[in-house]
């Protein structure tokens, strides 16, 4: 079985431009994470746990968000070299550390619209959450493998136990979904596993926004 543990990137509010006074935050939003087979998940958060202990100084259950570590700002002149090879060295550790214990890196995400009037929040969170759940299922269907969804915590759990539920009732999709029970969230504070998938949405927004808006 593979557990898909996922993370949001980007923001699901309204966007219409860099520096607009009110919703400028971020042009994209998505959903993604790492995928990882079960018998390597603890070796896998156990070497997270490391690259957290090495880079950045982090100790026990101390949670670092991916967002206060890969700004666009490590790179302006006012970052010491030091600090800014560092955050360089961790993602490139956790890139390393997914790809070591055979998981992969999975995301679906989309440009919204730059005008306020047309976006709509909930909409956008269902869009990238059946998107997710569409990718997730085809991939462990094509390895013949069951999995199950691992979500950091979040307002929007009522919904997408609600949407992925529908398809265990569906006659029609019945033998077609590998999922084995209805997705959890965990509050990510606890577990490396969420934390490391918050790296990776971080690194996705990033590049992300990078894409759509530069």
């Amino acid at each position: 079985m593979y557990f898909y543990f996922l993370d949001e990137f980007g923001h699901d509010g309204p966007y219409v431009r860099r520096g607009h006074a009110r919703y400028g935050q971020s042009p994209v939003f998505g959903i993604g994470g790492i995928a990882i087979n079960e018998s390597n998940v603890i070796q896998f958060t156990n070497d997270f746990y490391k690259i957290k202990s090495k880079y950045l100084e982090a100790v026990g259950f101390y949670e670092i968000k991916g967002s206060d570590i890969f700004q666009g700002k490590l790179f302006s002149n006012n970052v010491h070299d030091g600090h800014r090879f560092k955050i360089i060295d961790a993602a490139f550790a956790l890139l390393h550390a997914i790809e070591k214990h055979d998981g992969k890196i999975i995301y679906y995400g989309l440009e919204k619209y730059k005008n306020e009037n047309s976006h709509k929040s909930k909409k956008v969170h269902r869009l990238c959450t059946r998107n997710i759940f569409e990718i997730s299922n085809s991939w462990s269907r094509s390895i013949k493998n069951r999995f199950l969804l691992v979500y950091d915590e979040h307002a929007s759990h009522p919904d997408k136990l609600k949407f992925i539920s529908a398809f265990f009732r569906s006659d029609s999709d019945r033998g077609k979904v590998r999922i084995v029970d209805v997705p959890y969230d965990l509050e990510s504070k606890y577990y490396e596993s969420i934390q490391a998938a918050d790296w990776v949405c971080a690194l996705l927004g990033r590049v992300w926004c990078y894409e759509v808006a530069s």
